[in-house]
């Protein structure tokens, strides 16, 4: 292969490679076992997901480059231009394994990386993608390269994976409370009036991220294994979720939580990535199940991010109907795998059929809560929500704050 990976070393034996992006010169670098000072608030300015940072987040905080490949395209410009490009990857035998999920890749970008990978790497076959915003066309499309050359078709599969349930939020607390249905705009009010009453000195706190000790993150974990458990299942928030989920806290998150009769009862653990907040964990004390914590905290978070600046609210995977009542709606997200050559494609049977089996579960389990939406009530329900649970046990939780690896 071409990269030997030796550590603190970018690939400039020759300078940076040049090219030009709708004109405009632009320089790529591949960085070898580190991850630059700047990819953090790079990574942020130009994709604005969650799961495009959290790679360089858990990288810096275990000081752990290891393996870690930084690929750059920058353009020589004060502020981050749409043509940039930074994506982190690693190395699997033939392959090469994308480490950045949730964002929008535009296909020029795709393009760009992949050819500069091929082109330095002539060992790799296949470059992996995960859990991106679908981009079309898929179909192979012959391309060409920065010095004006045209390649023959590159081959792109993608399949449907995952999903992110998002909230537009509007541009002020008053327009959103407007816009939710009558009932759940009755619930909240019925809900939040009964905790005010019920609850001694009832009130809801936004703690910054450096604010947030480990023994707040530990308690509000515990609500979810709780309530969990409460219904049959396993939390995939174990001890490395807990730190990684700290990690993030400390470097862009912050919590809010539901104080009454001087003790924690329900709370939202959230991280802020540019215009958007995804809450990572939402949940109350059982004890308090009658009051709705869990529904009450998650509609205040969402009033505060509005009220923050925030543009969109994530509630991460699982379109269930208390996130369709706050007006989220469902965006997959795509595995893609783009080949070096038809015959590598040829030869990916295995990968290609396990991404189809994944992307047939995931697909089955968004019809049956769609299912369920469309029928709330009755032995269909019943069974559809018995099924949805089912299945929900068998498959992984889309987007929990675990690294995945390749």
């Amino acid at each position: 292969m071409t990269l030997d990976p030796t550590p603190q070393e970018t690939m400039s034996s020759n300078g940076p490679e040049e090219g030009f992006a709708h004109g405009v010169r632009y320089e790529e670098l591949l960085y070898r076992n580190q991850v630059p000072e700047f990819a953090l608030d790079l990574l942020c300015k130009l994709y604005g997901s969650l799961y495009s940072i959290q790679p360089a987040v858990q990288a810096i905080s275990n000081n752990d480059y290891q393996g870690i490949f930084t690929y750059v395209r920058r353009i020589s410009a004060p502020a981050p231009d749409s043509s940039d490009i930074l994506l982190m990857f690693r190395l699997k035998d033939r392959s090469v394994y994308v480490l950045n999920e949730g964002m929008q890749l535009d296909l020029p970008c795709i393009e760009a990386f992949c050819s500069y990978v091929f082109a330095q790497m002539p060992n790799i076959t296949q470059i992996d993608f995960h859990a991106i915003a679908p981009v079309a066309p898929v179909a192979p499309t012959a391309h060409v390269s920065a010095h004006g050359t045209l390649h023959a078709a590159r081959h792109r599969l993608s399949w449907p994976c995952t999903e992110d349930i998002v909230i537009d939020l509007p541009e002020s607390p008053e327009v959103y409370l407007k816009q939710l249905g009558k009932a759940t705009r009755k619930s909240i009010r019925k809900q939040l009036s009964r905790a005010l009453r019920e609850l001694p000195d009832f009130s809801h706190q936004i703690i910054s991220g450096t604010r947030v000790d480990d023994a707040l993150v530990s308690q509000i974990i515990n609500f979810n294994h709780a309530r969990m458990a409460q219904q049959g299942r396993i939390s995939a928030l174990d001890e490395k979720a807990q730190s990684d989920l700290i990690c993030l806290l400390r470097l862009r998150g912050e919590a809010g939580v539901i104080v009454g009769g001087g003790k924690l009862c329900a709370g939202t653990l959230a991280c802020r990535v540019g215009d958007d907040l995804y809450s990572l964990v939402n949940a109350h004390d059982p004890t308090f199940d009658y009051l709705g914590l869990g529904n009450v905290c998650r509609h205040l978070m969402i009033l505060e991010a509005i009220k923050a600046g925030a543009r969109r609210f994530h509630l991460m995977g699982g379109n269930l109907p208390a996130k369709r009542a706050t007006l989220a709606v469902r965006q997959p997200r795509h595995h893609m795998s783009v080949y070096r050559k038809r015959w590598h494609m040829l030869m990916d049977i295995r990968g290609i059929t396990r991404h189809a089996a994944i992307a047939a579960l995931y697909q089955l389990q968004s019809t049956v809560e769609d299912h369920q939406a469309a029928a709330p009530d009755g032995l269909i329900s019943y069974l559809v929500s018995t099924l949805r649970l089912l299945m929900r046990r068998r498959s992984a939780p889309p987007h929990t704050p675990i690294a995945r690896a390749p």
